[in-house]
């Protein structure tokens, strides 16, 4: 026993220390879920450019590639809707950039996804495919939600630096597909 006893917490503030001690505990256990997860969520906040050029970085240096383009690449070119029903179904390949699970709700006919989240895991299950299509001359189209989206203009960047020719990119997207030729 101490010589000299310390006086009792008022209730106000054994109540605060209670809950701060709470709170303390909550943010230990939600640190540690996070580093568990197998994407953890990132101390500060990435801009969506910004996720994928750390995507395209890791990913160059993984595979081995030479060192993504420093200079941001052009804006793709555009395709009209009438130019891409002429490719379809066989002489372009379509990518989706949308998430896979609006993918697997619908998507143009013979397209495969290439998710601006996710890049990193779908990427190397398609750059075979892509480096078939650049050597036989097929033209490369990614697309997304609509012309609002920008994922499409963003995985098109993301093949350049990689070291893919240009892909060209259907602004309209899902949407005027889904909206002109969907049934």
């Amino acid at each position: 026993m101490s010589r000299f006893p310390l006086p009792p917490l008022p209730p106000l503030a054994r109540e605060a220390a209670g809950a701060l001690a709470l709170a303390a505990a909550a943010c230990l256990l939600g640190c540690a879920w996070n580093a568990a997860r197998e994407s953890p969520l990132p101390w500060l906040y990435l801009s969506p450019d910004a996720r994928l050029a750390r995507e395209v970085a890791r990913l160059s240096e993984e595979l081995a590639l030479p060192n993504p383009a420093e200079t941001p690449a052009a804006p793709a070119a555009e395709i009209e809707l009438d130019e891409l029903v002429s490719l379809l179904p066989e002489r372009a390949l379509l990518l989706d950039a949308r998430p896979a699970e609006f993918h697997a709700l619908g998507h143009i006919p013979g397209a495969l996804n290439l998710p601006r989240q996710g890049f990193s895991r779908a990427y190397p299950e398609l750059r075979e495919k892509i480096l078939a299509a650049a050597a036989a001359d097929i033209p490369i189209i990614a697309y997304c939600s609509g012309p609002d989206c920008e994922d499409a203009e963003r995985i098109a960047r993301a093949l350049v630096e990689l070291g893919h020719a240009p892909p060209r990119v259907f602004a309209g997207g899902w949407e005027l597909w889904e909206q002109l030729m969907g049934e």
